[in-house]
């Protein structure tokens, strides 16, 4: 070790440092099927947090209700008696397959502790319309989807930080048309003003 260097410096560079990449084992709710391993990475400094979890497998979600993406949950800490500025981008390999009648769409939401991300219209379920339908088996695109917000953990927790839950979801207009889901990739961005708890 060189002289002069602080134990600050020290922990400013190791915090710096990529986690590493870890495969794990794939979790599904709802009408969605999938197989495979979600493989996540990310770091955390003094004033940010990185995370991202990618999938390769397929998922065709079916019905009009939420389905969890198979790869699409991360957590953000936030520091207790703080807020911070949350940015989620998502991007997959999608085909809304269905009658191409208007109206007719497959749709996506994000998620934070159960409450919809912005942009989101509570008056037309939190959903952001991802692909409109057509009948086509092999028109599928790339398709994004990106949310932001402030995300705060309350004084009194009783944790030093808040864990905060992001989920990606999908849903389908009507109950014949399918909605699938391939390659996805999920990067949560977390922005704060205070040191992360040691």
């Amino acid at each position: 070790m060189r002289t002069g260097t602080t134990k600050a410096a020290l922990f400013a560079a190791a915090a710096a440092i990529p986690l590493a990449i870890v495969p794990g084992t794939a979790a599904f709710a709802g009408h969605g099927k999938g197989s495979g391993d979600c493989v996540t990475s990310g770091f955390k400094r003094s004033t940010d947090q990185i995370e991202v979890i990618s999938g390769h497998q397929t998922q065709t979600i079916t019905g009009r209700g939420w389905t969890d993406l198979t790869c699409g949950s991360l957590y953000v800490q936030v520091p207790r008696g703080t807020h911070g500025h949350l940015t989620v981008w998502v991007n997959a390999e999608i085909r809304c397959k269905g009658s191409s009648v208007i109206g007719n769409w497959c749709g996506g939401r994000i998620i934070v502790d159960g409450v919809a991300l912005p942009p989101s219209n509570n008056a037309d379920n939190d959903r952001f319309d991802w692909d409109t339908a057509s009948p086509e088996d092999r028109r599928w695109r790339d398709g994004s989807m990106m949310a932001a917000g402030y995300v705060t953990c309350p004084a009194n927790n009783s944790r030093m930080y808040c864990n905060k839950k992001i989920q990606v979801q999908a849903t389908n207009n009507s109950s014949t048309t399918t909605f699938w889901v391939d390659d996805t990739i999920v990067r949560a961005e977390l922005l704060r003003r205070q040191l992360f708890p040691r």
